[in-house]
């Protein structure tokens, strides 16, 4: 266990020192470019060289960008033949490593400036090679750019596309949600509306009950009052005058039936006619192709009531006006109550049978 911990722990030592010394070189590198451009070319080449001195302790024989710029340093240091030699090794490292096209194109180009004046023609071949190896460069940097920009396209029409799903799936919800909204307003209105059916039919059932409980009694009562429509005895009669006069009696039953016609037309629309025929009361004449309610009409003025009104179609009447269903209840109430009194007056007036 010793052994082992004592070698990893020199493997990791070894590995710090080489990662150092790689950055090392390249500082050394970046450092002599600035040299260069300061010409400084001696200085610039010594420490390239310690460059590649930590290069090939590293297994890296002869690094292309290393002999790249030394050639480049001698020749604008005016040493050509140490430019081309360092030119031509560079080129072969450049040549072995395919996919380097940006290096290779650099170093055709400082060839052809080296063969300048020394070599015409080999300037103009590495000229030419330049040419050939910058377009394969720039191709493969455009294909390259262009398949980058492509995957960004497709990465954005993605994205798009995942922000429009998204989109789309808060406007479903939304949807969802407004028709859910909806769907239990419906429901509530409709829930309120069917309560409020059922109340109002049960509070027509009631007043019609009511109402048919009332006809029923004013129904009993005119059956009492039909066993005797005159004072049984002149003494009664004599009693009754005391009391109340026929004039009194049609004053009542004139005022009942204006009131039960007005409530009728008030309701229904319909006038004087329609009540006849509809109730099968009253006769209807016909004067000259006008229907004319005649019989009707003399209950209306206390001046056309005849001698002995028929108080019975009177209060039939106001029966039938009370079992119209368009009535409010505040008018029927008030029928009903007049109605009442009516009776009455009746029974005060005729007495009852024993």
């Amino acid at each position: 266990h010793d052994m082992v911990a004592k070698y990893q722990n020199k493997l990791s030592e070894s590995q710090a020192v080489l990662a150092n010394q790689h950055q090392w070189a390249t500082e050394l590198i970046k450092q002599a470019k600035q040299m260069t451009e300061d010409k400084s070319y001696e200085t610039a080449a010594k420490k390239l060289r310690e460059a590649m001195t930590i290069y090939q302790a590293e297994g890296i024989t002869n690094p292309t960008e290393v002999l790249y710029l030394l050639a480049d340093v001698y020749l604008q240091a005016g040493q050509l033949e140490l430019a081309e030699d360092y030119a031509l090794k560079s080129l072969t490292m450049a040549q072995n490593e395919t996919k380097n096209l940006s290096i290779l194109s650099k170093i055709q180009q400082l060839l052809s400036h080296i063969y300048e004046d020394i070599n015409p023609n080999r300037a103009l071949y590495f000229a030419r090679l330049y040419s050939e190896t910058r377009e394969l460069f720039l191709n493969a940097k455009y294909d390259s750019d262009l398949k980058t920009i492509q995957h960004q396209i497709a990465l954005e029409q993605n994205q798009n596309k995942l922000v429009s799903s998204q989109l789309e799936n808060v406007k479903n919800k939304v949807k969802i949600q407004t028709l859910n909204n909806k769907l239990l307003l419906v429901l509530l209105v409709s829930l309120l509306l069917i309560v409020l059916i059922i109340y109002l039919y049960l509070k027509k059932k009631r007043e019609r009950a009511a109402l048919l409980s009332s006809i029923n009694y004013h129904k009993n009562q005119l059956a009492v009052l039909s066993l005797s429509s005159q004072p049984k005895t002149k003494q009664d009669a004599q009693q009754t005058e005391h009391k109340l006069s026929q004039s009194e009696v049609n004053e009542q039953l004139v005022q009942l039936m204006l009131d039960a016609t007005h409530t009728w037309m008030k309701h229904t629309g319909e006038n004087l006619v329609e009540l006849a025929d509809r109730s099968h009361i009253w006769t209807i004449t016909n004067d000259n192709g006008t229907l004319r309610t005649r019989s009707l009409d003399k209950y209306l003025s206390i001046h056309k009531m005849p001698k002995n009104p028929k108080w019975r179609n009177v209060v039939r009447t106001c029966h039938f006006v009370l079992a119209e269903p368009e009535l409010t209840s505040v008018d029927r109430n008030d029928l009903n109550q007049k109605l009442e009194g009516l009776i009455q007056v009746i029974k005060a007036y005729y007495g009852t049978a024993e």
